[in-house]
């Protein structure tokens, strides 16, 4: 409905309603929440101002931690949600996320990593992490997140080849955009590099 408005009705109408909309998100039927889910990815695509300027912005991200592990399509939903709210977060030129980017990227590696996880609900999620990481402007998550994947990368045992290869792939990926993020700021410490160079060499040589 709101697509044949205005941005700035757009904005407005959201704002008025989103305290309602919230209590809906809260709903006991994951059916419910899912519908919610769909409609606030709507939202943040047509308005997603209204919600990175709400004054319970950290409360609806905060609520989206929790639905990311009801079920796959929850997962789904809340990762194309965080893309279109990162995307306005650079056209606006905010920093919205810093507080709980960490939070997130948890949830979203720990739910889409699972053996039973399809490889589409994984590629949804990595993107989400990336464009979190890349709006986050914390350089301390950057390198926290590094040093999470040099932990666990071989520890991916578990999963099937094709699944693994993906999420490996995905590991490699995002300390690449945690790589460029602080090379921005000059904050790359010649250690983590050379763990991150040992970690590139030995994946390779053991593919080959």
């Amino acid at each position: 409905m709101i697509s044949g408005f205005n941005s700035e009705k757009r904005v407005r109408i959201v704002s008025s309603e989103i305290t309602n909309f919230l209590g809906l998100l809260n709903d006991s039927s994951p059916k419910v929440q899912y519908v919610c889910l769909c409609s606030l990815n709507t939202i943040c695509d047509l308005a997603g101002v209204s919600i990175l300027k709400h004054q319970n912005f950290i409360q609806i991200l905060q609520m989206l931690v929790e639905k990311i592990k009801i079920s796959e399509l929850h997962l789904k939903q809340v990762s194309y949600i965080l893309r279109n709210l990162c995307r306005v977060c650079k056209e606006q030129g905010l920093q919205n996320f810093t507080s709980i980017a960490g939070d997130l990227i948890s949830v979203l590696i720990q739910e889409s990593i699972t053996p039973n996880s399809s490889l589409q609900s994984l590629n949804d999620a990595m993107l989400a992490i990336m464009d979190l990481l890349d709006v986050s402007g914390n350089s301390e998550l950057h390198v926290k997140q590094i040093n999470f994947i040099l932990d666990n990368f071989s520890k991916l045992g578990s999963l099937q080849q094709e699944k693994r290869e993906e999420v490996e792939s995905g590991f490699l990926t995002i300390i690449q955009t945690c790589l460029l993020c602080l090379t921005k700021g000059g904050d790359i410490g010649g250690e983590l590099l050379e763990k991150i160079y040992k970690l590139v060499i030995n994946h390779f040589t053991k593919k080959n």
